[in-house]
């Protein structure tokens, strides 16, 4: 918050960017929906104007949570498809990716698509992407090597399971 009132102070639109873009993902992590979508919005205007399409991309994410959350299943996956299209003309990698493929991955579990489930699942734990919790990552990984040892039954129970897990950990 300290961080945001300087960069507004100083008019670095930048700095802005990256404050606004961390209060998006703290309140998500708290499922504090209201000031996600405050910050969110915010971020996505800022980001917007600063050409920062890295953050956007990341408000996107959120709103794309925020949507799922409310049952808009058409504009979570609206966003969450917009922010992963934002980090692709992205000049490097973003490591934020999750806040857009956990709604993703719901999604996909709930339709019975378990091809797009794994797709997004790999995705989540790409090299390039931010380490998610011990817990998280394990259960993710077990919904890979289920569905390569064990078939498709075995690996949709396992990705149920990690969505339990990243709901316990504020990732959903």
């Amino acid at each position: 918050q300290e961080a945001l009132a300087l960069a507004g102070r100083t008019g670095h639109l930048v700095h802005q960017t990256w404050s606004l873009t961390q209060l998006c993902i703290l309140y998500r992590r708290r499922r504090d929906a209201e000031a996600t979508r405050e910050y969110a919005l915010r971020c996505l205007r800022v980001a917007t104007s600063a050409q920062q399409l890295e953050n956007a991309a990341v408000a996107r994410g959120n709103l794309a949570w925020l949507a799922w959350r409310k049952g808009d299943l058409g504009e979570a996956e609206k966003q969450a498809r917009t922010a992963l299209e934002l980090w692709d003309q992205s000049a490097f990698v973003y490591a934020f990716h999750w806040t857009a493929l956990f709604p993703l991955l719901v999604m996909a579990v709930e339709k019975d698509a378990l091809d797009g489930a794994l797709d997004h699942t790999q995705a989540l734990l790409h090299p390039q992407q931010q380490r998610l919790p011990e817990p998280l990552e394990a259960a993710l990984e077990a919904a890979l090597q289920a569905a390569e040892d064990d078939g498709a039954e075995a690996a949709a129970q396992c990705l149920e399971h990690a969505i339990e897990v990243a709901k316990e950990t504020g990732y959903l």
